[in-house]
């Protein structure tokens, strides 16, 4: 089979990844390889992800009820999200008591957006209730999200997969917080 070709800067980056990694293993080098799953933190740069993006509209709503409703693609996504601080801990963990290797990081969780956006809503004081492709406000009914799969598709929508970091659990290591 062809190699797939990369879609993005992102791609691009993996695929040399990759290939570096089996360069310096044609030459006998011990190489570590960590393998992750979405990583995700509160303070992480930029609202072109979906989890920073709905904090951005948490903060700056907090004292403006008329605001506008939040506008993302389907929340019906899922992906295996783990928190920034368990992922240096996985990385530790296997290259202080590992071999080297493969190891997936990641929290062996599937979540759905959905459920992660409700609550990131509800710890802002806002429980959420789902009508159609809207979220709105369980007390007051103000409507706070509108999805449109339609005009904002997820790019890299690959169904639900689950990453077991099974080698890492066999050192010990397993996620202690919560995303969101």
């Amino acid at each position: 089979l062809p190699a797939p070709v990369p879609k993005n800067p992102y791609g691009i980056a993996k695929a040399l990844q990759h290939d570096t990694v089996q360069f310096l293993r044609g030459k006998d080098y011990p190489v570590y390889q960590g393998i992750f799953g979405n990583i995700d933190a509160p303070w992480r740069a930029g609202e072109t992800f979906v989890l920073n993006k709905i904090r951005h509209y948490l903060r700056t709503t907090t004292a403006a009820p008329d605001a506008p409703p939040l506008r993302l693609g389907t929340t019906q996504v899922y992906r295996d999200w783990l928190h920034v601080e368990d992922a240096v801990a996985g990385v530790f963990t296997l290259m202080t008591q590992g071999a080297p290797g493969d190891y997936l990081i990641a929290s062996g969780k599937t979540q759905c957006l959905e459920t992660v956006m409700m609550r990131l809503f509800e710890t802002h004081g806002r429980p959420l209730v789902a009508r159609g492709a809207c979220y709105d406000d369980a007390a007051t009914n103000k409507r706070w999200v509108e999805t449109d799969a339609a005009t904002h598709p997820d790019p890299d929508d690959f169904g639900k997969r689950t990453y077991i970091p099974a080698k890492l659990h066999a050192l010990g290591w397993s996620p202690v917080k919560q995303v969101a």
